[in-house]
């Protein structure tokens, strides 16, 4: 059977906030973990530190470290299924979303992802405006 992947953005109402939906699962919960948050000072030791981060793999891992070091990226969250990115006011998404769809996109290694841009925005929107 082969597994249709996906990553979807989602802006929020924060301009320098911006969630990354995979198919993928990034992390394993231990407990009442809900999400790992890492700043840039935390690039180097997120391949190091396999205790405190969970994540599920070392390509998870180095996909996090990388996008800690792009120009402009103030945080990084994981979450099971997200990564929620969080950038400087001086930046804008036109410089940093492609470089991080283009990271996440090595975890599905040669399979076929389809990208779906900031679909919760205007589909999930909508939809929700649509209920009582």
């Amino acid at each position: 059977m082969v597994k249709n992947h996906r990553i979807r953005t989602c802006k929020t109402d924060s301009a320098e906030v911006c969630r990354f939906g995979l198919t993928k699962c990034l992390y394993s919960s231990n407990g009442d973990v809900r999400s790992i948050r890492y700043f840039p000072e935390d690039a180097e030791d997120v391949l190091l530190d396999s205790d405190r981060l969970l994540l599920e793999s070392r390509p998870i891992q180095a996909a996090v470290a990388e996008i800690l070091k792009l120009d402009g990226v103030v945080s990084v969250a994981v979450k099971h299924y997200e990564v929620e990115v969080e950038i400087g006011l001086a930046f804008d998404w036109s410089e940093i979303s492609a470089a991080t769809i283009s990271i996440l996109k090595k975890l599905f290694k040669d399979e076929e992802v389809d990208i779906q841009d900031n679909v919760f925005s205007g589909v999930w929107a909508e939809s929700e405006k649509s209920r009582p």
